[in-house]
This record gives structure tokens, C-alpha cells and sequence, in this order.
């Protein structure tokens, strides 16, 4: 709630005025951000981008394998120590100009740190759990050229240690914090509040419980014995700092030290009045009596509190005058300034502990500096373990990022874990959609492609024209999704390297006509896909055909891999195999016609085989690769090569080579990029269309492939010994011109567009949709009043019902539980398979009741996606569904429903696509649904559902027989 007109005027204000250090670097973040988007680590990244620097930001929590904590360390304390192998890529990727280590306890070992400052890099440590950690951390931080403290007191406690490059970073809040917009939550409204955590905090519960006897108390954290309690973070936690009035704020550490915290900032860019212990370094922040409330004991804080809220007048001189203090002094934008200023300073100025040779280095790596970041953003099938698509990705981000000194490249992917890592670009879920609006907000333009991303061979699974507007996820829609919310914020918009097709179905084909309509250029990669872009975009001149992307790849020659050079210095020639499985042949044939042809190559000349994987996977190209190798095993030497391969040990592979045979598009193009002539098997069109423009169609042929082709196929490539013929060479030259031509023309264009004056804010996530208006997140446990002890509800007369061909007999009757399980009971999902549980969830209160569940299934895997999906039925007409594959995340529900009663549940989960067998499927196809507490909360609904991801569908009739008999819904 807004309390304060003024404060709201000048929030507004605040996110128009300019932030600028006058340098922006590159500055690669590494941190944990504990509590989500709220976290100390998360403002301090968020304000750095508020600077304009280039920040890659490195969440240890997602990234395993970034920290080695070999003493178990936590709550802030060390030596965790950052493992500098995990970053080779990264750093030759991202090329960073800065290291910044944020707190956690984070640090290099000495040899580490030693050779990242040989390289060209400033290492700065953050400590913001000072002066606890001191003991921990002490050792290990004089490695950073810089490292910081959040408390004076630990300042002297350096010094003493023999650690002279320690600075004060007091603690602030960002801009984007401040900024953001929030709904109202009005069921959050206390007179008093107290945001953080009670666990093993005795003498904080001690004054909120007698606080509470006097004012009405909100406690939010873990270990309040206040009823009500919830932990919340992210907008949640703005909300309901926003509508507290006085705020309490404890300033004495665990360890027993008093010093200035956090919540002292973000409490007053929320507009409300802190109250905290009066010591001397806060006066250094906030004025006592005039800013902001100090107080001596329990009942001192009772008086002035009610003193304070009774005198509206003076409640609002101390909130503005508090609130223009922090925009104005103490923002961590502040920080970040006059942190980087004194480290220029001390550089130039000579005489610090760095030592004459480091400040020079220093001084000169700071003095380069690039314009304010620019964000654009680039989706596409990424960080899919699919090599192909690795190296479109690397093409397309690297020609963005060479036209614009100030283009960061996003990557909206599949898994962006890898994506970070492997190429050092900040990337986000593609399927997220809050986190694609939340980059959305923020691009100066936004790039689709390459690949063949516009087909309708998932169209109908995704939803056909709903699947837009449901929760996208594959198919058009799943990359439709994203360029429509960036053009709402006027973001230009390009479709780069497109493959279009099949396009059969005309609702698909409407869809990809209006996002494509949307375009400011549509760009595709071959003569099928121009016809179709241009059936589907009547009248749009934007509409154009170049080169597959990858031609515009900069490619080097990386060093032959150890086992290709031991082929050869054993006398043999080496041939590349790449296989795929592919569902529309037979794969028997397959690998029978492939292993024949390598066997009558081997009996012609002495040779080693290589298998090439393009993509990872237990059942994807290994495995077809593995067939092929045992059936050769006992007559030619072979050698599979781990996926997921990196783009530099594909390009190392295929150019060592004598020839290769492949069926996957991208391995035979830079193949033949590199001069390795290829025997093409064509699973797809697009194979034989690029062999056709290289004149080589007499070397590629679509499945399935007649007897002994293969084996002349090989013979013939293979006598290519000086590499392609000299009319091929000519032709990939001039390829190579023209797909960089077009990237180069896009990239021109890109950063010709106007950069996006822009505040990084917390992701504003998809809200909880009550339709009794209660506003209650589903997100966080239960916010009304319960009284302690209260027990979960229970599940009643629970009982399984089997679909399709499964025959299970455990199929009991539960009595009262806390929660029902359902699995696919078999290791071959079939199609038209399912199993659910059936029960009533027994409410025995009376009145207006809020009942917590909590859905989980524990299996994530994008691979996957499409084959099995779960659905909870709440009542005769509420209903969430999910693919099973999509998220391992729980789903925090809230059923709001008048007591006493007993409310009809249905938990199933059934096989939409016949799964590839595996023993594992019983395990991971698991979901859970558990009770939580019902309470008292007073919303008046008679049945309603919220839940934290997805929206409940409501239905007409949800019974059993109804529901069954419901074409693609549960038996699809």
C-alpha cells in the first residue's frame, strides 16, 4: 500500500533519472542468490546492469561444479573456493575485463587467482556477512586485487590481519527494487512488520510477540511463533514490505556484533518507517528520530511505534525524508560508483599493496571501456546438448555482437545452464514465460532462428492455435511466444536462418503468418522454406532467402583429437560416422547398410572409424553410433566420441578426417566447409537440398537407402584425397560470403535500433489468479492466522483406477492421508496409458477456509517433453494440468472453499506418446500431491483455486465418465 503519495511521485521519478560510472565493463558475476530475486546478490547484479556494464551473473546455486567447498562451509563463511577449469569456456567466450566473487564465502585459490590476473582480469571479492565470517574468510580474500566489507567493525579486524586491500561496501538496495510496480495486497496490511528469519533467534520472537499484544504484527521468515507466518521473496516480498507501516529491524548479528543490515534499505524504499537499536554506525545512513525510529527495549518500540503511526503527519515527514535520502545517497548504484572510482584511484595513484606492476595492469584493463550494454535477444533450440544448433548460435551471437560494441547477446534456451556456460552469454527458460517477459521489458531487439523452428510436426501436441495462448512450450507457439511480448515493447523484431516446413496444417500455418507478420525481416535458408515464408506472408518485403547461418561461422582449426592422431600414426585412414535415430525408418536397415559399407571400405584399405555424435542423449546419436561399432568391432577399430561435443572438438573432428558419412545437416555442411568430402544419408530434405547446391547430389540419398548405395558412396568420397573438387570449393566460398552478407545485414540493423532506456527490476512472475479477489499468492505458505499446532488435512477414501493396457492390482483403498501418489507403473509407456488416484479431501472447519496442497513431481528433462503429462481435477470443475517432462519445481496451490466439506480429487498421470522403453519411468513419472493446513481466511468463495505456475482451467463436467470420454484430453 501506498502510504505516502509523495514517495510513490518521486519512485516514479526515480526510474527516468540516469545512473553512469562513465566506464562499463565486462564483468562476469559470480554469486548464489539464496533467496531468488530479492537476495542481496541478485540487487547487486541487477544495479551493475543498471550502470550499463556487460554482467554475466553466474548463479552457483544452478551452475554445479562452480564452487569446491572442501569444509562443508555456509551461512556466508569459507574458503569456498571458485574452480577456475569450470570457467575455460566463459572466459574465452565472454572474455571478461572483472571478476566479481559475492560473498558466500567465494574465493580463488592462490594459483587460480594467479593466473586469471596473468590474463588480463580484476578480481574483486564482496563480504557481506561481516564481521561473522571474518574468521573464515580472512585467509583467503587478500588473493582478490580488491575485496570489500559490510561492516566498519571488520574493517580494523583486516588491518590487524595483514589484509590491506579491504574497502567499505556498505549495504544499499537497487534501483530496480525501488521502481517496480506492484498490485496491491491488501491482506498484508499490518501496522507493524518484521521481514527475515526467527530460526534459533529467541529474543527476535520475544519482541514481535510483545509488539503484538499492542499493534497488529506481521512476521515473515522461518522460526516465527507468531501464527501466520510465511516466508516470501521476489514480489512477494515487496508486497509485503510495501504494506507494512513501521518496519523492525534487529541489528545485532548470530555472532553477537551490531551493525547496519539490508532490510534497513529495503524497508525504506518501501516507503515504510524503520525501527531498529540505536548504535553509532547508522547515524552514518539515517537520522534517529528524524529518518527513522531508534529504540532501547521492547516496550520503548510498543510507545514509539503507536506515538508514530498516531501522528500521520510526522509518519510522512519521516518516510519522504528517509526515502529521498536513499535515492539520493544509498543505492547500491551509489556503491557500485564509489567502490570503482577508489579502485581507479588507488590504481593510478601508486603506493597500494598491488605493487607498481599490478596497478599498471589494473589502470590499463580499466581504462577500456565499452558503450552501456544494449540487450538483444536471440531464441532458438539452445542448450539442447545438439552440437548443430550450438554452432547456429555461436554464428548468429558472434556477428551480432562484432556490428555493436554494445550488444549483449541474451539467449532465450532449452537448458541455459549450459548455454552460460559453454558460451558465456546470459541466458533464461525459453518456456519461462515470466522470465521471457522480464527480458522482453528489457531488449533493444530480438532475434528468431536458425533452424527449422516453423513446422507442424508438433503443432497439435503443443495445443494447436490455444497452444499460444497456454503456457507454450514447442512447436510455433513455444517460439512465438517471446517476439510478440518484445514487440510490445517495441522491439525490433528478425527471423534469422529459418527452416520452414512441413506446414500441412492450416491453423499452423496461421500462426506462423501472424509471428511472422510481426517481422521486420523474415530470412530463410532454402528454396522450400522461401516458398512457404512467402505463401504464409503475402505482401511482406522483408521476405528473403540466404545461406544456412552456419556458413557465416568464423571458424578456426583447432589441433586433431588425441584418438584421430593415434588412428593415423598407426597407418590408418579415418573415416567420420554421424548417425541419428530417426522414427520414420527402419533403424535395423539402417545400421545394417552402414556397418556393411564400412566393412567393404576396410577390406579396399587399412581403416579407423570415429563416431561423431551431434547431439547427447542415452537414446540419441551415441547409440546408433554404438550399434554400428559393435557390429565392426571385430574388423575395424572404432571409436565413439563423448556428447555432448563442443563446437571447437566438432570442428577438430571434422576437419581431421579423411571423409565423413552423416545425416545430420550441420556436421555435413561444416564438413564440407572444411574440405572433408561427405556421404550424405538424407533423413530429411534439408540434406539433400544443401548437397544439391553444392552440385554433389550424386554423394547423398534419402532414406531409406538402397542395398550397396552406401558402400559406392563411401568408396567414391574416399578417393577425394585433395578434399573437394575445386567447382564445390568455389561454391562454399561464395556461400560463406553470402550467409555473412545477411547476418551482417541484421546485425546492422539491430544496432542501428535506438537502446531501450531501461531499469532491471525484480521478474515481475505470473500472479496467482483468485477470482474472489483475495490476492493471496500461491507461491508462499498460507499467510491467515492458524493456531499452532495445527495439523495438515487429510485425504480420504483415496483409491487408483488404471487406463489404457495397464493392469495394476495394487489398487487399495487409503484411509485418511496426507497425500496421494501416482506413477506410470510400467518401464514401456504405450500410448493411451495412465494411472490416477481418487479421493476427497476431508475439510473439517467450519466457515471460510484456505487449504494448502503442494503438487511434486521430481523429473525435468526437455528431451522428454511430449510424452507424459500429469492433471489434478479439484472439485466437479477445476483443473491443472502440466507436461510431466517440463519442470521439477513444486506447485504451490491454494483451494479456497467454505467448510465443512469434502472436496472430490483426481491426481492421474497418463502417456500421450508411446515413451522408449527404460526402466526408470516408474521412478521419475512420479507425482505427489500433499495437504497442507487449512485456516481461517475469510474470502467468501464457495470453491476457488490459485496455483504458483499454470492457471486452473475451470470445466464443465469432470467426472470420471465425462473426462474419459474427452478426445485428446486424457487418452491422446
Amino acid at each position: 500500500m501506498e502510504f505516502n503519495p509523495n514517495i510513490a511521485a518521486t519512485r516514479n521519478a526515480l526510474a527516468t533519472r540516469h545512473f553512469d560510472h562513465g566506464s562499463h565493463w565486462r564483468i562476469l558475476f559470480l554469486g548464489r542468490s539464496v533467496n531468488g530475486s530479492t537476495d542481496i546478490v541478485s540487487c547487486l547484479s541487477r544495479s551493475l546492469r543498471n550502470l550499463g556494464h556487460h554482467v554475466l551473473d553466474l548463479d552457483a546455486k544452478r551452475h554445479r561444479g562452480l564452487v569446491d567447498n572442501p569444509t562443508r562451509a555456509k551461512g556466508g563463511n569459507g574458503p569456498i573456493y571458485v574452480n577456475a577449469g569450470f570457467l575455460k569456456d566463459v572466459l574465452a567466450r565472454f572474455r571478461p575485463q572483472m571478476i566479481v566473487c559475492c560473498a558466500g564465502g567465494m574465493v580463488f585459490r592462490p594459483e587460480d587467482a594467479a593466473a586469471l590476473k596473468a590474463s588480463g582480469i580484476v578480481l574483486v571479492g564482496l563480504t557481506l556477512s561481516d564481521p561473522d565470517v571474518f574468521p573464515s574468510v580472512h585467509p583467503h580474500v587478500g588473493e582478490f586485487d580488491f575485496h570489500t566489507t559490510n561492516a566498519r567493525v571488520a574493517m580494523e579486524m583486516y588491518r590487524q590481519a595483514g589484509v590491506p586491500n579491504t574497502l567499505y561496501f556498505p549495504f544499499g538496495i537497487d534501483r530496480g527494487f525501488v521502481t517496480q510496480v506492484v498490485p496491491r495486497a491488501p491482506e498484508l496490511q499490518a501496522d507493524v512488520i518484521c521481514i527475515g528469519h526467527a530460526t534459533a533467534r529467541p529474543e527476535r520472537n520475544g519482541v514481535m510477540t510483545r509488539v503484538a499484544r499492542d499493534l497488529d504484527v506481521r512476521t515473515y521468515g522461518r522460526g516465527w511463533e507468531l501464527p501466520g507466518s510465511e516466508v516470501v521473496e521476489g514480489r512477494r516480498m515487496v508486497q509485503a514490505s510495501r504494506e507494512g507501516r513501521v518496519h523492525v529491524n534487529f541489528p545485532m548479528t548470530r555472532a553477537g556484533y551490531i551493525n547496519i543490515k539490508c532490510g534497513v534499505f529495503e524497508s525504506v524504499g518501501s516507503g515504510g518507517l524503520v525501527a531498529t537499536g540505536r548504535f553509532g554506525e547508522m547515524e552514518d545512513f539515517f537520522t534517529y528520530d528524524e529518518e527513522i525510529l531508534g529504540y532501547r527495549d521492547e516496550d520503548d518500540l510498543v510507545e514509539q511505534a503507536r506515538a508514530v503511526l498516531a501522528d500521520p503527519e510526522r509518519y510522512r515527514h519521516m518516510t519522504e525524508r528517509a526515502f529521498e535520502r536513499l535515492i539520493n545517497h544509498h543505492l547500491y548504484e551509489h556503491r557500485w560508483i564509489s567502490l570503482f572510482t577508489e579502485m581507479q584511484r588507488i590504481a593510478a595513484a601508486g603506493g597500494s599493496w598491488l605493487g607498481a606492476r599490478r596497478e599498471g595492469e589494473i589502470a590499463g584493463i580499466l581504462s577500456e571501456s565499452l558503450p552501456r550494454a544494449k540487450h538483444v535477444l536471440l531464441s532458438g533450440f539452445y542448450g539442447a546438448s545438439n552440437v548443430g544448433d550450438e554452432l547456429i548460435l555461436r554464428s548468429i551471437s558472434e556477428r551480432i555482437q562484432s556490428a555493436d560494441a554494445a550488444a549483449q547477446v541474451w539467449i532465450a534456451a532449452e537448458n541455459p545452464d549450459q548455454v552460460e556456460r559453454h558460451h558465456g552469454l546470459q541466458s533464461f527458460p525459453r518456456k519461462s514465460l515470466p522470465q521471457a517477459l522480464h527480458a522482453a521489458r528489457t531488449a533493444s531487439g530480438i532475434v528468431l532462428g536458425g533452424g527449422g523452428l516453423w513446422h507442424d510436426y508438433t503443432f497439435e501436441r503443443s495445443g494447436g492455435l490455444l497452444g499460444l495462448f497456454d503456457n507454450p512450450q514447442i512447436s510455433i507457439a513455444g517460439f512465438g511466444a517471446l517476439p510478440l511480448m518484445a514487440r510490445m515493447f517495441d522491439a525490433p523484431f528478425h527471423v534469422v536462418g529459418l527452416g520452414i516446413g512441413p506446414l500441412d496444417d492450416p491453423d499452423a500455418r496461421r500462426m506462423a503468418g501472424f509471428i511472422g507478420s510481426h517481422a521486420e525481416s523474415v530470412m530463410v535458408r532454402d528454396e522450400e522454406s522461401l516458398r512457404l515464408a512467402r505463401a504464409i506472408l503475402p505482401g511482406h518485403d522483408g521476405v528473403h532467402q540466404a545461406p544456412d547461418v552456419v556458413y557465416a561461422l568464423e571458424l578456426d582449426r583447432p589441433a586433431a583429437p588425441d584418438e584421430i592422431s593415434a588412428f593415423r600414426a598407426e597407418g590408418y585412414r579415418v573415416v567420420g560416422l554421424n548417425l541419428r535415430p530417426w522414427a520414420h525408418t527402419d533403424e535395423d536397415a539402417l545400421v545394417a547398410e552402414v556397418s556393411g559399407a564400412l566393412l567393404a571400405q576396410a577390406a579396399r584399405e587399412r581403416i579407423a572409424v570415429v563416431g561423431i555424435p551431434m547431439q547427447a542423449g542415452d537414446r540419441l546419436d551415441s547409440a546408433v553410433l554404438a550399434r554400428v561399432a559393435r557390429a565392426i568391432e571385430a574388423s575395424v577399430p572404432c571409436f565413439v566420441m563423448k556428447a555432448p561435443l563442443t563446437t571447437d572438438a566438432l570442428v577438430a573432428a571434422l576437419s581431421s578426417v579423411d571423409a565423413l558419412v552423416s545425416m545430420r545437416l550441420h556436421a555435413c555442411l561444416l564438413a564440407h566447409r572444411l574440405g572433408t568430402p561427405v556421404a550424405g544419408i538424407a533423413y530429411d530434405p534439408k540434406v539433400a537440398n544443401h548437397f544439391a547446391e553444392l552440385g554433389r547430389s550424386m554423394h547423398c540419398h534419402e532414406l531409406p537407402l538402397p542395398a550397396g548405395w552406401l558402400a559406392g558412396a563411401l568408396a567414391g568420397v574416399m578417393q577425394e584425397r585433395d578434399g573437394l573438387p575445386a567447382p564445390a570449393t568455389a561454391t562454399i566460398a561464395s556461400l560463406e560470403a553470402e550467409a555473412a552478407a545477411a547476418l551482417d545485414e541484421v546485425a546492422a540493423k539491430l544496432a542501428a535500433a535506438p537502446a531501450r532506456q531501461v531499469v532491471f527490476e525484480v521478474p515481475r512472475m505470473m500472479p496467482a489468479q483468485n477470482p474472489a479477489n483475495a490476492a493471496v499468492s500461491a507461491a508462499a505458505a498460507p499467510a491467515a492466522r492458524v493456531a499452532p499446532g495445527a495439523d495438515a488435512l487429510r485425504f480420504i477414501e483415496a483409491r487408483k483406477v488404471t487406463c489404457g493396457s495397464i493392469v495394476d492390482d495394487a489398487v487399495p483403498a487409503a484411509a485418511a492421508v496426507t497425500s496421494l501418489a501416482v506413477s506410470i507403473p510400467t518401464p514401456t509407456p504405450t500410448r493411451g496409458d495412465g494411472m490416477e488416484v481418487e479421493g476427497y479431501l476431508d475439510v473439517p472447519i467450519t466457515g471460510d477456509v484456505d487449504v494448502a496442497l503442494s503438487l511434486e513431481s521430481g523429473y525435468s528433462n526437455p528431451k522428454a517433453v511430449g510424452r507424459v503429462r500429469w492433471t489434478l481435477e479439484i472439485g466437479e470443475r477445476w483443473r491443472l494440468r502440466e507436461d510431466l517432462a517440463l519442470s521439477s519445481d513444486p506447485v504451490r496451490l491454494h483451494v479456497f472453499c467454505k467448510g465443512p466439506t469434502r472436496i472430490p480429487v483426481r491426481l492421474g498421470v497418463y502417456v500421450e506418446r508411446t515413451c522408449f522403453a527404460s526402466t526408470a519411468w516408474p521412478r521419475v513419472s512420479q507425482v505427489k500431491l500433499l495437504a497442507g493446513p487449512g485456516v481461517s481466511a475469510g474470502h467468501g468463495c464457495e470453491l476457488s483455486v490459485v496455483a504458483s505456475r499454470g492457471v486452473p482451467t475451470q470445466v464443465a463436467n469432470s467426472s470420471a465418465a465425462a473426462i474419459a470420454a474427452t478426445a485428446g484430453d486424457r487418452t491422446a
